[in-house]
């Protein structure tokens, strides 16, 4: 633990500084900065796809009523803090929950974390400010439960996110990132029952792309999901808007029809392979050479190897493709379907000014 004090600077700057390195941050912030080119949401931006990033926030001001000219004041701060939230603006994955009782300030970038006055804003860099900066992964631990807490009791920023029906399609998002993280990390190329890729020691890169029984079920419990909700856009009962149950419903049908395996060159036929050399040395070589007699030449040998490199190579290169364009058609899509959340996908509860979202 280590003591942080500040003033002309923020007091979380040494976390600051890991972000657009980081795998997880957190935030927990009574505010945050309303300014969408500020030095904090650049820095934010910053997070590649791989990463996971969840905010808590709390929004100064709100009450339960409002006055005549606190009202369109307080609408232009809702619309602020919804636009800087907006998952489009983010390549990483993203949510967002909102504590109306929150007061504390809190930054993990992934085992450090910040803990202190100073809320996520600008201003707070130029006010006195004091905290403490945790290391020990048991004290981080520890703070990272009592963010749950409060997380479990917020309201989450997407009121899908509070359907039992829709929950599957929510974590679809988030599951579509945990396969882009993984490849990127090179775990290996196979899908295992719990939605993450795992590496298999005992297993060929270049045997096949594998895609489980377990995450098959998951995708057909998305796609079960998307076509209820479908059915409830007509009325008032709608959860999600039409364009992202369409997107889904393509999104695990692109699955189905894929068959990887079968668009992969054959693995290397060493038997095949040695007896048409031994073929085709027999006729380069003299009339009394024998079967034995070429197997024993080094250009045998050598062109044999040459010929297994060369398979074994492009069968890898085929792999790696077919992997490389799975991640660049989840990546297009979970981009599109970030997109479509619109004003209408966002918890009533959070704007309570009595006006619509612009």
């Amino acid at each position: 633990m280590k003591l942080r004090c500040s003033n002309k600077e923020h007091g979380f700057e040494p976390l600051l500084e890991k972000i657009p390195a980081a795998k997880r941050v957190t935030i927990l912030s009574y505010s945050l900065d309303e300014n969408p080119k500020s030095y904090l949401w650049e820095t934010l931006h910053k997070l590649p796809a791989a990463s996971d990033l969840t905010v808590i926030t709390n929004i100064p001001g709100r009450w339960d009523s409002y006055g005549r000219n606190q009202t369109s004041k307080m609408k232009d701060r809702f619309d602020a803090y919804l636009d800087n939230l907006a998952a489009e603006k983010f390549e990483c994955a993203f949510e967002v929950y909102f504590s109306f009782n929150n007061h504390a300030k809190v930054l993990v970038v992934d085992d450090m974390a910040y803990v202190g006055s100073a809320n996520f804003t600008e201003a707070s860099a130029q006010k006195w400010e004091a905290g403490v900066i945790l290391s020990d992964k048991s004290e981080v631990d520890e703070l990272q439960a009592f963010i749950n807490s409060i997380r479990a009791s917020s309201i989450p920023m997407l009121k899908a996110a509070t359907s039992k029906e829709a929950r599957p399609l929510l974590k679809l998002l988030r599951w579509s990132f945990e396969i882009i993280r993984s490849v990127r990390e090179e775990n290996g190329f196979i899908l295992s029952d719990d939605q993450h890729w795992i590496d298999d020691p005992e297993r060929s890169q270049r045997e096949s792309v594998q895609i489980s029984d377990g995450l098959r079920a998951f995708l057909s419990e998305c796609r079960t999901a998307a076509e209820a909700l479908l059915k409830r856009c007509d009325g008032d009962q709608e959860v999600l808007n039409v364009d992202i149950l369409l997107d889904v419903i393509g999104f695990v049908r692109y699955f189905d029809e894929q068959d990887y395996n079968d668009s992969l060159a054959k693995p290397f036929d060493e038997s095949a392979q040695s007896s048409h050399l031994v073929e085709k040395l027999l006729i380069e070589c003299s009339n009394d050479a024998n079967v034995d007699d070429v197997m024993r030449h080094p250009e045998y040998h050598e062109q044999l190897e040459a010929a297994r490199s060369a398979s074994e190579k492009e069968l890898d290169g085929a792999v790696v493709k077919a992997v490389d364009d799975l991640v660049k058609y989840i990546e297009k899509t979970i981009s599109k379907l970030r997109s479509s959340f619109g004003p209408e996908d966002v918890s009533p509860e959070i704007d309570n000014t009595g006006s619509k979202n612009r």
